[in-house]
C-alpha cells in the first residue's frame, strides 16, 4: 500500500492506493468525495480518480467504492478513458455498502487541440517572512500552447492562513511550510514559506539576462532578484552600474559605440551585487530573405561538392546565430 497526499476544498486528503480491495478505515461516513472535481480530456485520454470519505466530526477517511461512467470507461482502481465523441460526462462514486452515498465528477471531452490548462505557476516560489508576517502570492495557468488562460484555483496553506486570492499571514511558530494552490481540474503548484523570528538578509543579487549581444546602440531591460539567506525573495534597492554604454536606476542599458565585452552591475543597499557580461558587436552584412533586427553571435560556414563525367552538384551554406530581443535564433543560409 502506498500512500498520496492531494489537497481538496478547505481539507488535507490522503488518498490510500491499494493493489487489492480498499476498505473503510471508519464506519461511520456519512459523505464519498469525488477528486479531481472537474477534468477537460481530449478523446481516449485517461485521468485517475479518486474517492475518499467525510465522517460525522468532518474527518477524512479512506472508502471502499464502487465507479461507473455515463460514457467511456473507468476500472475499479478510478482509471477513467474518455470516449471518441465529444460532450460532457459524468464520472460517479458510490459506496460499497451505503449506496446512498454518492458524488460525482464532471468531465469535459473536446476535440484535440482545444486549449485547455495545461500548467500553474505560483509567484514568488518562497519567500521568508517573521511571524505575522503577510505576503500575497499570484497564480498564472498557461494552455498546452503556452498561453495564458483562465483558471478556477483553490489556496491552501500549512504554518499560517490565506484567503481565496491568496493573500498569506504567517502564523507565531518558526519553520518551513507551503503554499499549495490548485486549479479545479487537479493541477498544482508549490510555493515555499520560511517563518523564522531572525530578520532575513540579502546574501544573493541575480542579474537577468546574465549574458546578451548587443550592436552598437542596442538597448535592453535588465531584470535583477535579491534573495536572503534562507532563499526566499527579498525585496532590495539596488543601483546600477555599467561599462560600454549607459544604464539607468531601473536597469535601461544602451550599448555605446565601441565594440568589446563589457559589464553591467547591480548592487543591493547591503553590498552584495551581480554582474552580467554584454558584448557589443557590429551589424555584419545579412544573408537573403534575414530578418531585420538580428545582432550576430557567431558565424559558421561550410561547403560540399561532387563532381561526375556527366553531372554536378555544389552546395555551400552559412549559418548565423543572432539575438533577437534577447532570443537566440538559429538563420541558416543556402544556395545551391
Amino acid at each position: 500500500m502506498t500512500g498520496r497526499r492531494f489537497l481538496a476544498t478547505g481539507i488535507s486528503l490522503v488518498v490510500l492506493a491499494c493493489s487489492g480491495e480498499v476498505v473503510d478505515s471508519d464506519a461511520d461516513i456519512v459523505e464519498i468525495v469525488v477528486f479531481p472535481r472537474q477534468v477537460d480530456l481530449v478523446p481516449d485520454q485517461t485521468q485517475l480518480f479518486f474517492a475518499y470519505g467525510h465522517t460525522s466530526t468532518g474527518d477524512s477517511v479512506a472508502a471502499a467504492v464502487n465507479w461507473s461512467a455515463s460514457s467511456g470507461s473507468i476500472d475499479s482502481d478510478g482509471r477513467y478513458t474518455s470516449p471518441a465523441s465529444p460532450g460532457e460526462y459524468l464520472v460517479t462514486a458510490t459506496h460499497t455498502q451505503r449506496n446512498w452515498l454518492v458524488d460525482t465528477a464532471l468531465v469535459a471531452v473536446e476535440p484535440e487541440g482545444t486549449p485547455r490548462i495545461a500548467l500553474v505557476v505560483v509567484n514568488p516560489g518562497s519567500v521568508t517572512l517573521r511571524p505575522g508576517g503577510t505576503q500575497q502570492f499570484e497564480v498564472v495557468a498557461r494552455d498546452q500552447y503556452g498561453d495564458t488562460t483562465a483558471g478556477t484555483f483553490i489556496w491552501l496553506a500549512s504554518g499560517g492562513s490565506i484567503t481565496p486570492a491568496g493573500a498569506y499571514m504567517a502564523g507565531t511558530e518558526d519553520g518551513a511550510y507551503e503554499v499549495v494552490v490548485t486549479e479545479i481540474s487537479g493541477l498544482a503548484d508549490t510555493a515555499e514559506v520560511t517563518i523564522t523570528g531572525v530578520d532575513p538578509v540579502v546574501t544573493t543579487v541575480e542579474v537577468t539576462p546574465g549574458s546578451v549581444a548587443l550592436r552598437p546602440g542596442g538597448t535592453l531591460q535588465f531584470g535583477v532578484a535579491a534573495r536572503d539567506q534562507f532563499g526566499g525573495v527579498m525585496p532590495g534597492v539596488f543601483s546600477w552600474s555599467a561599462s560600454g554604454g549607459s544604464v539607468t536606476s531601473a536597469g535601461f542599458y544602451e550599448a555605446g559605440s565601441q565594440e568589446g565585452s563589457y559589464e553591467v552591475v547591480a548592487t543591493e543597499a547591503s553590498g552584495v551585487a551581480d554582474t552580467a557580461v554584454v558584448t557589443v558587436v557590429e551589424q555584419r552584412a545579412g544573408f537573403p530573405n534575414e530578418p531585420a533586427g538580428l545582432e550576430v553571435l557567431g558565424e559558421h560556414s561550410f561547403g560540399a561538392g561532387y563532381f561526375g563525367d556527366d553531372e554536378h552538384f555544389g552546395a555551400a551554406a552559412a549559418i548565423r546565430r543572432r539575438m533577437l530581443f534577447g532570443i537566440c535564433v538559429i538563420w541558416i543560409w543556402s544556395c545551391t
